[in-house]
């Protein structure tokens, strides 16, 4: 007899771990339901299909209203895909074609920004055409400039203006003094 109630008592802790302690386990324990055929579909426990949009929002749209059961647990959005039958896989006969290799990128909102070694060395290589270019032009103008200066006073192996002149300068400037 002793033999009789321990076996007893043993199977009877192995169920009570298994005994539903709130609503949510009840659900999970539930026989398992006629499911609805199209993805937007909600299935109520006596086999009607609502919209997913219909649980949970104040109003009795099964007929044993199990559409308003349990809201507070599942935070007043129904439970994804409760009761919604897995899509079903049709046989297509499979084409293989030539596709085309496309990479995707996606943008986070992260707010920062990532930047790319690739994109430094660019911005390097930028930077020095630049200012090489900028350099360059600079030289440019200021030869052109001496270069004029320099023909006005005898450079480049032309002759000079001021020297011819001079012996005039000395005479005006020597006749102001007189």
């Amino acid at each position: 007899m002793n033999a009789q109630f321990l076996i007893f008592l043993m199977i009877y802790r192995v169920n009570s771990q298994y005994e539903p302690q709130s609503n949510i386990d009840r659900l999970a324990q539930r026989p398992v339901l006629p499911q609805c055929p199209r993805e937007w579909e909600w299935a109520c426990r006596n086999g009607e299909c609502i919209a997913h949009y219909d649980v949970c929002d104040g109003i009795t749209q099964c007929t044993d209203g199990s559409d308003e059961w349990n809201c507070e647990a599942r935070g007043g959005a129904p439970m994804a895909r409760e009761g919604v039958a897995q899509p079903r896989q049709t046989n297509v006969q499979a084409t293989v074609a030539a596709v085309k290799e496309t990479t995707t990128i996606t943008a986070e909102s992260s707010g920062t920004v990532t930047i790319q070694y690739s994109h430094i060395f660019f911005a390097f290589v930028a930077f020095f055409v630049l200012s090489v270019a900028v350099v360059a032009v600079i030289r440019r103008r200021s030869r052109q400039k001496s270069g004029f200066r320099n023909r006005r006073g005898g450079g480049h192996g032309g002759p000079s203006i001021l020297q011819q002149d001079s012996d005039e300068d000395d005479i005006l400037i020597s006749s102001m003094y007189s």
